[in-house]
């Protein structure tokens, strides 16, 4: 909270300078509060913001292609082929798999995917 507390430090340090008796020195109380609402503004949009964007799923890499649906190319015991976004993927399985299948991704070890039966938990 470190913003707040930048925005309390503007706000007491011009009522120290709002009681001065040298009047070059002295600011109105409107720019004080306008300046720390707006800072407070700021502050709490952009929070908000930041809040939002780290409570999002991922989009890129591995970790979006976790829980996303493939589908078998072929039929294979523990290693085949998939279709996954539009690209052929080479992918393993601990259950047997058969052609046309509806898979989901478990996780990706480099350029092969492990997969799971769309039926299974996850």
């Amino acid at each position: 909270m470190f913003g707040l507390g930048g925005t309390l430090a503007l706000v007491v340090g011009s009522l120290l300078l709002i009681d001065s008796d040298r009047t070059q020195l002295t600011i109105a109380w409107p720019v004080v509060a306008a300046v720390a609402v707006a800072g407070t503004v700021f502050l709490l949009v952009v929070m908000r913001l930041l809040y939002r964007e780290r409570h999002q799923l991922p989009v890129s890499g591995s970790e979006s292609f976790i829980g996303k649906p493939a589908e078998a190319v072929f039929d294979f015991k523990t290693e085949g082929e998939v279709w996954f976004e539009g690209e052929r993927w080479k992918a393993v399985s601990l259950v047997p798999v058969n052609r046309g299948d509806q898979l989901r991704v478990i996780g990706r070890r480099g350029l092969i995917l492990e997969v799971e039966s769309w039926d299974q938990q996850a």
